[in-house]
C-alpha cells in the first residue's frame, strides 16, 4: 500500500491500469487516441470531471486533458471577483495560493498564534487576544479567502464593517500576488497585537484599501510594507518581514507615503519615501527609526523625525499609532 493510503488490502492505485501505459487508450495524449479507434473516442467523449478523495495518493491518478484544457491552464487572465488587477494564469494562481496556505500552519506555530482544530480539512484555523481566523480556497481554487469572527467573550468589542476591512486586507494585500511568505508573516505579527494597537493597524488597512481616495485632503496617501524593501534595507534584509515585535514592548513597521493632489512631470511617477517607525507599546509613544550607523540622515528622515517629536497627542488608554500616521500625512513637508 501506499503511505497514508486506506488499511484494505490490494493493489496501488497505479496498478489499476494496465500494465503497458503505451498502449492503455486512457493515457494517450487526444492526438493519439484519434488514432486508436471508436473506442478511445467514446471514452473521450463521455469524460467527466471526477471528485477525487482527501487522501495523499489520490493525485498518482492521473486526469486526462485536453491540449486546449492545459492551454486554458498556462493563459494568464484576470477573472471577475478577484481582489488584485495582476493577470496570471490559474495554474498560477491556484500554486501560489496553495504555496501560502502549506505555509500558514508553519507561521502559525512559529508566531505563537492559537491553532484551532477544524473538522473541515480545507480549512485552516487560529484564534489571538480578540479575533479568531478561518482561512480557506475560494470555491475555484484561484484565490484564499479569510473569515473573521471575534471570540464569543469580545464580540461587543468588533463591528462588522472593522472585520470586514481585515478580510478584505488579507484577500487583496496578503494572499495574492507575487505570493510572499514574509507578507503573510508581517500580517500574522500585525494581527497578533492588543486591541488597542490592532484597531489602529486596521485603520490603516482601511485607508490603503481606499487607494487614490483615501486622501482628501491629505499631502499624502499611505500604504503597509509587509516585506522590505530593497532601498531600505538597512533595516533588515530585502524581503524579509516588515513588521517585528520585541514581546509585546516594542513594534517595528514600515509605510511608504506617496505624494497625493500634485500631478507628477510627464513619464515621472509621484514622490514617495519608506517611513521605518519604531512604537513603543508600554508607553504609547512613536519615532523614525534611527539610520544604522554610517547612513546619513536624509531630509525626508529629518522632516518625519521634526513632525513625530512636535506632535502632540493627550495621554490616555488610546493608540497613538493611527492619529500619528495621519499627522504625518496631513503635515510633512518635503
Amino acid at each position: 500500500n501506499w503511505p497514508n493510503s486506506p488499511s484494505v488490502a490490494g493493489p496501488s492505485p497505479a496498478s489499476r491500469h494496465t500494465a503497458h501505459s503505451p498502449g492503455n487508450p486512457a493515457l494517450h495524449s487526444p492526438q493519439t487516441q484519434a488514432k486508436d479507434g471508436d473506442h478511445s473516442k467514446a471514452a473521450m467523449i463521455s469524460h467527466t470531471t471526477r471528485m477525487l478523495p482527501q487522501r495523499a495518493w489520490a493525485a498518482s491518478i492521473p486526469t486526462l486533458l485536453s491540449h486546449d484544457a492545459f492551454d486554458t491552464l498556462l493563459t494568464p487572465n484576470r477573472p471577475q471577483g478577484l481582489p488584485y488587477t495582476v493577470s496570471l494564469s490559474p495554474l498560477e494562481r491556484f500554486l501560489g495560493s496553495v504555496y501560502l496556505r502549506r505555509n500558514l500552519p508553519r507561521l502559525i506555530q512559529s508566531e505563537s498564534l492559537t491553532p484551532l482544530r477544524s473538522t473541515d480539512p480545507n480549512i485552516t484555523s487560529f484564534k489571538v487576544e480578540t479575533l479568531q481566523f478561518h482561512v480557506t480556497f475560494s470555491n475555484n481554487l484561484q484565490s484564499l479567502h479569510m473569515n473573521v469572527q471575534p471570540v464569543p467573550e469580545h464580540r461587543d468589542q468588533w463591528s462588522v464593517e472593522v472585520l470586514n476591512i481585515i478580510q478584505q486586507y488579507f484577500d487583496s494585500k496578503v494572499a495574492c500576488p507575487p505570493y510572499k511568505v514574509n507578507a503573510l508573516r508581517a500580517f500574522c505579527r500585525i494581527l497578533d497585537t492588543p486591541i488597542r494597537i490592532l484597531k489602529d493597524c486596521v485603520q490603516m488597512m482601511r485607508l490603503e484599501l481606499m487607494g487614490p481616495n483615501q486622501s482628501g485632503n491629505m499631502k499624502w496617501s499611505m500604504q503597509w510594507c509587509l516585506t522590505v524593501p530593497p532601498h531600505a534595507a538597512f533595516v533588515a534584509p530585502a524581503g524579509t518581514a516588515a513588521v517585528a515585535k520585541n514581546k509585546q514592548i516594542k513594534m517595528l513597521l514600515m509605510l511608504q507615503f506617496t505624494r497625493a493632489n500634485i500631478q507628477p512631470p510627464a513619464g515621472q511617477d509621484p514622490q514617495s519615501i519608506i517611513v521605518p517607525l519604531l512604537y513603543d507599546i508600554s508607553a504609547n509613544t512613536i519615532q523614525h527609526m534611527e539610520p544604522v550607523r554610517g547612513q546619513p540622515q536624509t531630509p525626508a528622515y529629518m522632516a518625519v523625525s521634526q513632525l513625530l517629536q512636535n506632535f502632540y497627542h493627550p495621554q490616555s488608554a488610546e493608540c497613538i499609532l493611527f492619529p500619528a500616521v495621519q499627522h504625518i500625512m496631513a503635515n510633512l513637508n518635503l
